[in-house]
């Protein structure tokens, strides 16, 4: 399964996603999940994205990524180690 805003959508369902530009300020985001097995039909959900003056920064990447501190202080480690052990 997969988190989809606040919902659990099943991985093996189909999501359909549309954006249209509605204004110079405003983007309108469209989905439409498609699962048989879950749901007796398609459903849809939609809501506005609002232009901005301030910078904006991709974050699914390493959103819930609570094992980022432990990969950097592994990276540390082995950095410290090659630096012991270069001439």
């Amino acid at each position: 399964m997969r988190a989809f805003s606040n919902l659990i959508v099943p991985g093996d369902s189909k999501v359909i996603e549309r954006f249209t530009r509605v204004s110079e300020n405003e983007l309108l985001y469209q989905y439409t999940v498609e699962d048989p097995k879950t749901y007796s039909a398609p459903w849809r959900a939609e809501y506005s994205l609002y232009k901005t003056e301030q910078r904006m920064f991709e974050h699914a990447c390493h959103e819930g990524n609570y094992s980022l501190p432990h990969i950097l202080q592994a990276q540390r480690l082995a950095d410290k180690k090659t630096s012991k052990t270069s001439p």
